[in-house]
């Protein structure tokens, strides 16, 4: 429910879910949530061109003054869309539930993955506003990896077993050799 400027009743908005499309990570927490502060799971981007203008119709149609989780460029906390820099997206919806990592990553195929984006990959993430008497807050709903910064790509799965390839054992390696390979003489 979002307050009438004019008339000052409560009216009901609601909001679908939307894709917010790549955007650049400036903090993530989704391999775990957010213990000190109690958040959840929660990603924060880089606030684009296209997003700033989904922030403003946002604003529009609810009818509220205040988009929770909006920075400036030095990291304080702000009011005004036009100036933020950056938007924290989050969920305690998994984490309430005792999921410690957030379920719903996904890789560019469109495939469950067990890969957690970093700060400075990019990513797309379907959000969903929801509009209270005072703000609107925006809930993460999925992720997806674009791409990531260059650095190592950690992942959480198990890593499966391979065949060893090399041997310091002489033995092992005879025992390995196939049946049609012949020994060259040089």
């Amino acid at each position: 429910m979002a307050v009438n400027k004019k008339t000052g009743t409560m009216n009901s908005v609601y909001f679908g879910p939307f894709v917010v499309e790549d955007v650049e990570t400036t903090w993530v927490h989704l391999n775990k949530p957010d213990l000190e502060y109690n958040t959840g799971h929660s990603v924060s981007v880089k606030i684009n061109d296209t997003l700033r203008k989904e922030l403003k119709d946002i604003m529009a149609q609810s009818g509220v003054k205040v988009i929770y989780g909006l920075k400036d460029s030095d990291g304080k906390k702000t009011e005004d869309y036009k100036k933020a820099d950056s938007i924290k997206f989050k969920t305690k919806v998994y984490s309430d539930d005792g999921v410690q990592r957030f379920p719903n990553i996904y890789d560019v195929n469109g495939a469950k993955t067990t890969d957690t984006p970093f700060g400075g990959d990019t990513i797309s993430a379907v959000v969903k506003p929801k509009a209270y008497e005072e703000g609107v807050s925006i809930y993460l709903q999925e992720v997806m990896v674009k791409e990531t910064n260059g650095s190592s790509k950690v992942t959480f799965a198990k890593p499966k077993e391979e065949q060893q390839t090399v041997s310091f054992n002489k033995q092992a390696d005879n025992d390995t050799k196939k049946d049609d390979e012949e020994d060259l003489p040089f």
